[in-house]
């Protein structure tokens, strides 16, 4: 992979020799923007022209920046920098780019449009929002072994009808695609066209949505309204949302046809008003301000991070080991990684009443308690649930509590108990995870059985001759089992 300032070196460089106002510069930006020259430039535009001025643009000594920097610091590179730059001046090429496969947080198989050649580039980030068939405008480089992206972030260009007229312009006669040509064309382009994309009313965007959550299973714990909501209301972030809906349609994992309902989602919202926009959609806020963008695909984040499923196994692992003071303390990470990586599982409940298991092993019946209350409010149909509740309410785990409470004492100490007990509410992740997810308004009910790993242990009695768990140093039988 590039090594991160490989590109970035040769800017300073660049800009150190030539500063603002060198005529220089000012060719560059001539041969750039042509008469079309703008009285700012955005960050977008300054990320592509950076791009074709390290690249494409000629020095007055005949070099494109690139190679007048390798061939001005030659003497100072490593072997293997020295042959990075080289790769790198011999191999580009910027073109449109057809996905032809996407392989998640690896790379891509991609076409050439203009040469027709099919190839394997490593790529991550761009591998989270995009599909196959999407056109990318980019700059690829063989380094080392790989094909990789080694341009600007890449426009990719919405599946639609224009997608047919820029593989006819890749293919024909027409002078090679740079990236001053790609920005003139998708600026003349019809704008609104392209940001229309494959939906252009806020009716027929909700319809194909509803479609796409029944296709995945998620009609049943969500709504279009639900979801407007999620960014209306609790101002959540687009890949965010995505993130929780891939975590509910756990069963469809990641592949293309899941791109479906990323790109439902991305159409109904980008349909529907908005409160902070002035009541306007964001494609009508697009008409009025050129440099304002709705969300096609937006920013990478890498979505499907199972850092919490370990935390969830060894939990029950220490569990299944009568271990449940350390598993408690294990569900807490389970937790904390779950609210921040909005993993909101179908099944959520269940967390919630196998940490009921540990808190009441330890004696902790309040936060028990709490916890299994929380899993009924979740789904009130779960059996494993219903028959814990039957239980405690019964008096059945009383003894449990009460040697777990005993035992925990004589670890902790009483002050941490009772700190415990306090600020339980405040300070348990699980309540922190259960609040938000109590505003996303999910519908968890669901019917038949869902399977726990963990039963209800029964407490363990202390031998007759073994050490009474309440700390007195006493034996058992001659204290708390006379």
């Amino acid at each position: 992979m590039l090594a991160k300032g490989t590109i970035s070196n040769v800017l300073d460089d660049f800009f150190e020799l030539y500063p603002v106002g060198h005529p220089e510069i000012q060719r560059a930006l001539d041969d750039f923007f042509g008469n079309k020259h703008p009285v700012q430039i955005n960050e977008m535009q300054l990320a592509v022209m950076n791009e074709w001025l390290v690249f494409d643009f000629r020095l007055n000594n005949g070099l494109t920046v690139l190679e007048d920097y390798c061939h001005r610091r030659e003497s100072e590179f490593s072997g293997r920098e020295k042959k990075t730059y080289l790769d790198l001046c011999s191999t580009n090429r910027y073109g449109a780019f057809e996905v032809l496969k996407v392989y998640r947080d690896k790379g891509l198989d991609i076409r050439d449009l203009r040469t027709g050649q099919d190839f394997f580039v490593q790529e991550k980030a761009l591998t989270q929002n995009i599909r196959k068939g999407n056109i990318f405008l980019n700059r690829v480089a063989r380094t080392e072994e790989y094909w990789e992206l080694v341009g600007a972030d890449p426009a990719v260009l919405p599946i639609t009808k224009s997608t047919k007229s820029w593989k006819e312009m890749a293919f024909g006669g027409q002078d090679p695609i740079t990236p001053r040509l790609a920005f003139s064309l998708l600026a003349d382009d019809d704008e609104e066209a392209l940001a229309k994309a494959d939906v252009a009313d806020l009716e027929t965007a909700r319809k194909n949505f509803s479609k796409a959550l029944k296709k995945f299973a998620l009609a049943d714990h969500i709504s279009p309204d639900i979801v407007a909501d999620w960014w209306q209301k609790n101002n959540m972030k687009p890949l965010d949302i995505v993130a929780i809906m891939q975590y509910l349609a756990v069963d469809h994992g990641f592949d293309d046809d899941f791109n479906e309902l990323i790109e439902a989602f991305f159409d109904f919202q980008n349909n529907s008003p908005n409160e902070k926009l002035g009541g306007k959609t964001p494609r009508q806020k697009m008409f009025e301000n050129p440099n304002y963008r709705p969300q096609l695909y937006s920013d990478a984040r890498q979505i499907g991070d199972d850092c919490w499923y370990p935390f969830v196994q060894n939990a029950h692992k220490l569990m299944n080991q009568n271990d449940f003071l350390k598993a408690l303390k294990i569900w807490k990470k389970a937790f904390a990684a779950m609210r921040k990586n909005f993993v909101v599982r179908p099944d959520t409940f269940r967390f919630f009443a196998n940490k009921a298991v540990c808190h009441f092993a330890c004696g902790q019946r309040l936060e028990g308690a709490m916890m299994l209350d929380i899993a009924l409010e979740l789904n009130p149909n779960y059996s494993f649930a219903l028959k814990m509740k039957d239980k405690f309410d019964k008096g059945d785990y009383d003894e449990m509590i009460l040697f777990g409470s005993l035992d925990k004492l004589g670890k902790l100490g009483k002050r941490e108990q009772k700190k415990r007990f306090r600020f339980f509410l405040e300070e348990d992740p699980a309540m922190e995870f259960y609040y938000f997810i109590k505003n996303l308004k999910i519908n968890f009910a669901t019917k038949g059985e869902t399977k726990d790993k963990v039963s209800i242990i029964d407490a363990k009695t202390p031998g007759r001759n073994e050490p009474c768990p309440c700390g007195s140093g006493k034996k058992y039988k001659k204290c708390c089992g006379k």
